[in-house]
């Protein structure tokens, strides 16, 4: 109503807002209930079995391809034969979807406890081969329908706020949000989702390794994992070096494994994980942070409490990257050799002639270990 009027919410008239106040307080009573609902939930992935919380064991009827397989869905009631829980699929949702749905519930922790929940699933590495697919299939989807509606809120958001303000001749104007405090708004929410994508493969390599139809490019498992591992390489060009960091040792392991690193899957990402990496190990002056002049200041204040953590970071990472990197070089030579090569090229290119001359030493106008070039 009050979008539609171009209206705001100090302009309300005292029955407005007496509603107003009302929706929010119920808003924010279900928004906690949910909240502190999946708190117990993540106790349940922890313990209870499996296939109780993924909705019972898979079966197929019309063929042997795990990837056309139809997932059962959660019973309504459960029987007990000794401590096994045992499920009639009829109810029509499970665990999983609702863990799923709330990836889009930004507020009051919800989308962050949901991953927290389908972590403690995937880490077991229990899941058989059709679980662990469905959720290769569907994590994906599940992000970008996130992402869409949030961009659409904001959208609309920015429309209206823009629309008030002509209206009210640039009287109380309202500070749009910027695209980097979006993403440090949302630093939490994208490390903890870059660790249960990792966890997914990490904790199940095996139905990767044992698949030839995957290692071998075709099949139809393939074109969802290549979706999958798309939406991992995307993640590594964060401005946060938090999210990659959550990545490291599952590219670690993919490009150790001999079956993976023989195969054709890791090939097409093989370029951009290492650029990413590279980027991410090129250490920021934390007096940028300070005199805030950084571009992505609001993301690095989110990720990092001071400029020692952000040290402490930067070691660890230096270190595991550097078995990364050595594990990719013996799997792709050729690749990460022309990485380097034009890597080397552009820097030459761009600072070889020692410009620009900035934090040099006042006593012998040299360049020094901040200097850009």
């Amino acid at each position: 109503f009050l979008l539609s009027e171009l209206r705001t919410i100090a302009t309300m008239t005292p029955n407005e807002l007496y509603s107003y106040q009302w929706k929010q307080a119920q808003y924010q009573e279900i928004g906690t209930s949910i909240s502190d609902t999946l708190l117990t939930l993540e106790r349940f992935c922890t313990t209870l079995p499996v296939s109780w919380m993924l909705g019972g064991n898979c079966t197929n009827t019309t063929t042997d391809d795990p990837s056309t397989t139809t997932i059962p869905l959660l019973a309504s009631t459960t029987t007990t034969t000794g401590h096994e829980p045992t499920t009639s699929n009829n109810s029509g949702c499970d665990y999983v979807t609702a863990f799923l749905h709330l990836l889009r519930e930004s507020e009051y922790s919800i989308q962050i406890r949901a991953i927290e929940c389908l972590e403690q699933l995937t880490i077991r590495g229990k899941l058989d081969i059709h679980q662990w697919l469905r959720l290769i299939r569907d994590l994906p989807m599940a992000f970008q329908e996130g992402n869409q509606l949030n961009n659409t809120t904001l959208q609309e958001y920015r429309s209206i706020e823009i629309r008030v303000q002509e209206n009210n001749n640039g009287n109380n104007m309202v500070t749009l949000p910027t695209e980097d405090s979006l993403l440090a708004a949302q630093v939490d929410y994208h490390r903890a989702l870059s660790k249960l994508l990792s966890c997914v493969l990490s904790s199940h390599i095996a139905h990767i390794s044992s698949n030839k139809p995957i290692l071998l490019g075709n099949g139809n498992m393939y074109e969802p994992l290549i979706t999958y591992l798309q939406l991992l390489v995307s993640m590594l060009k964060h401005p946060s070096g938090r999210i990659a960091t959550e990545q490291i040792n599952v590219w670690s392991s993919l490009f150790r494994d001999p079956l993976i690193s023989k195969s054709i899957l890791l090939r097409p990402f093989c370029g951009d994980i290492l650029t990413s990496y590279m980027d991410h190990m090129i250490k920021i002056r934390w007096e940028d942070i300070e005199n805030e002049t950084h571009p992505h200041l609001k993301v690095i204040e989110a990720s990092y409490d001071d400029e020692d953590e952000y040290d402490n970071w930067m070691g660890d990472l230096r270190s595991r990257a550097s078995l990364l990197f050595r594990f990719m070089g013996h799997t792709e030579p050729q690749i990460v050799s022309q990485v380097l090569h034009h890597r080397v090229q552009a820097l030459l290119s761009k600072y070889g002639n020692g410009v620009p001359l900035n934090y040099i030493n006042t006593t012998n106008n040299q360049l020094t270990i901040k200097s850009d070039a």
